[in-house]
């Protein structure tokens, strides 16, 4: 399955047509400025064993999974 959309431009910015896309990249380069302002670090260098990786992982997807609960509800009203 080829593709004719480039992967980065000159400046390795990455690109693509797809605007879903191309706004959740923008969220998550926005998300890792806003956590090198905080701790400094990147997650990359972050002294975090396996476990608390996985550990945060299911904090954040219980988070999701209420707050697309509370969406649902609030749609399906």
């Amino acid at each position: 399955m080829g593709s004719n959309i480039d992967n980065n431009d000159r400046d390795g910015n990455t690109m693509t047509e797809d605007p879903v896309v191309a706004a959740t990249i923008e969220k998550l380069q926005q998300r890792s400025r806003d956590g090198m302002i905080k701790f400094g670090i990147s997650l990359e260098r972050q002294e975090m064993s396996v476990v608390e990786a996985i550990d945060n992982a299911i904090e954040e997807a219980l988070d999701t999974a209420v707050y697309l609960e509370k969406a649902k509800r609030e749609l399906m009203r």
